[in-house]
């Protein structure tokens, strides 16, 4: 009997167990990554994981075709397979690394839709832990696991939590004039003058919070 549901963990193993690749790769989003963990974050982003999941496509190059079982391959665009058997993992994720193969060992194009959205699968992802992974990032990998959206570079993020950290030194600056800081942020409120009511709701508060810390850190500053 196979699972009714694999996990991350499964659907690597799984994989590896049909032969498919498992050497460094890179990837669009995530950096270095091996291979056996993106085929799994990706049989899991297209499946969770349950082998008789279908979808029929209403859509796209060939509508009315449907994709099958774990890594859900298209019976259009790869017929030599014996869809009768695509239920079965063992044969699914057969089917999956033959067509890695047949790519040139690339997972695009047959799954080039899954990409800002499997990423979050990959070890460190958002998702990774709750899917069953268990393997640790590698060397080079860039994936922050950003959910629904792509991934995040790591040098992004140090570099944004940089930025604020300026940001709120010039804030709290006793030096700087208190309502220099003022003119200085009201001006970024106009630039957002053409953000969404939720954006400009949110700057309004942060200039209130940003004018009290001012004023408590300089209270007798003019």
């Amino acid at each position: 009997m196979y699972p009714s549901q694999y996990t991350i963990e499964q659907l690597r193993e799984l994989w590896l167990a049909q032969g498919g690749d498992d050497s460094i790769i890179s990837t669009p989003n995530a950096g270095q990554q091996r291979a056996g963990d993106v085929a799994a974050a990706i049989g899991y982003q297209e499946s969770r994981g349950i082998p008789t999941a279908q979808n029929v496509n209403t859509g796209g190059d060939a509508p009315g075709s449907v994709d099958y079982g774990l890594w859900q391959i298209n019976n259009h665009y790869w017929p030599q397979f014996d869809f009768t058997q695509m239920f079965n993992p063992n044969y699914n994720a057969n089917a999956a690394v033959q067509i890695y193969a047949t790519q040139g060992g690339s997972f695009n194009p047959a799954w080039a839709g899954d990409i800002g959205r499997y990423e979050q699968f990959l070890p460190g992802g958002a998702g990774y832990a709750a899917g069953g992974g268990q393997q640790s990032p590698v060397q080079g990998s860039t994936n922050t696991g950003s959910v629904g959206g792509g991934s995040v570079s790591a040098d992004v993020v140090q570099s944004t939590n940089n930025a604020l950290q300026l940001f709120q030194n010039w804030v709290t600056n006793p030096g700087q004039n208190v309502i220099y800081k003022t003119f200085v942020l009201i001006g970024i409120l106009i630039l957002l003058g053409t953000a969404e009511p939720t954006s400009k709701f949110a700057a309004w508060a942060s200039l209130a919070i940003l004018v009290v810390l001012m004023l408590q850190t300089n209270p007798t500053t003019t």
